[in-house]
């Protein structure tokens, strides 16, 4: 192929050479499609560049991640503020990866950059959002923006562990973000990530305005999760999703919450732990 004929279109989660073939069903007015190799869901249409990096900027400044900012007005008074269930994550990651070198893509506020630090990690974070970036760097952790578009700077061999929480999912180039995460783990190391379960909201009426394109740009199941990981050259991957959860005291949700335990009902968030060739 030379430079000036079209690239063929591929998957952008998997790279497998076939475009997604459209769905009947949109969400926040974005047609969506499904890879035919992979069967990773994904908005069909791209946001324009730079207006991912501008609403998060508006989201974690003044917008609807009110609750990241109170998660930082926490942090910043000495208070430990995160989420137990990642804390249970991060020690199972302890015990899988050989050094303390973290990077973590989409670190928000700083909450699990605290934690991680707090237990003896060297964290570095990345992220689009300078606004995000700064309320990371207040709490005295080190946060590098990169361009929108682009896979993260994250330099070869340079860290034991990959974390994105909640993160993948807001990616366009799924297989490049994918691509250099594993590029930066050293051998033996570990990512380790989380993203919403398509098989759990594609149940319900609607995804939300915080969880549509252009938010969210890919919707995984377990297996296309696990599909987009091994395609990515990763290795020792195992998909799971969070089977309990703490109900509300009702009766509906001390039922979901039997049903999810029972496996009777889809988890809302998946868990990924991929490792790399030691």
């Amino acid at each position: 192929m030379t430079d000036g004929e079209p690239r063929a279109p591929c998957c952008r989660v998997c790279g497998a050479p076939r475009a997604p073939a459209p769905i009947d069903r949109a969400e926040g007015g974005h047609p969506l499609g499904r890879c035919p190799a992979c069967g990773t869901v994904v908005a069909l249409g791209r946001p324009g560049a730079g207006a991912l990096a501008a609403l998060y900027d508006e989201l974690f400044e003044t917008g609807d991640y009110e609750r990241h900012r109170r998660t930082f007005e926490a942090l910043a008074r000495g208070e430990p503020h995160w989420s137990r269930y990642r804390a249970r994550l991060l020690r199972r990651l302890e015990r899988r990866a050989r050094g303390r070198s973290m990077a973590e893509i989409g670190g928000g506020v700083g909450g699990f950059g605290m934690l991680a630090t707090r237990r003896g990690w060297s964290y570095s974070d990345f992220d689009i959002s300078e606004v995000a970036a700064g309320f990371a760097r207040r709490l005295g952790l080190r946060a590098t923006v990169f361009p929108e578009g682009e896979p993260p700077p994250l330099p070869a061999g340079s860290a034991d562990a990959v974390v994105m929480w909640e993160v993948v999912e807001h990616a366009w180039d799924v297989a490049g973000l994918l691509r250099a995460c594993r590029r930066a783990l050293r051998p033996g190391g570990c990512l380790a990530l989380s993203t919403p379960n398509w098989e759990h909201g594609r149940t319900l009426a609607a995804l939300g305005p915080l969880a549509s394109p252009p938010l969210h740009l890919a919707f995984f199941d377990a297996q296309s999760l696990r599909g987009a990981l091994e395609a990515a050259g990763f290795t020792h991957v195992r998909v799971f999703g969070k089977r309990l959860e703490t109900p509300r005291p009702t009766l509906g949700s001390v039922a979901a919450s039997v049903r999810l335990l029972l496996g009777l009902r889809a988890p809302e968030t998946l868990c990924a732990f991929a490792g790399v060739g030691a």
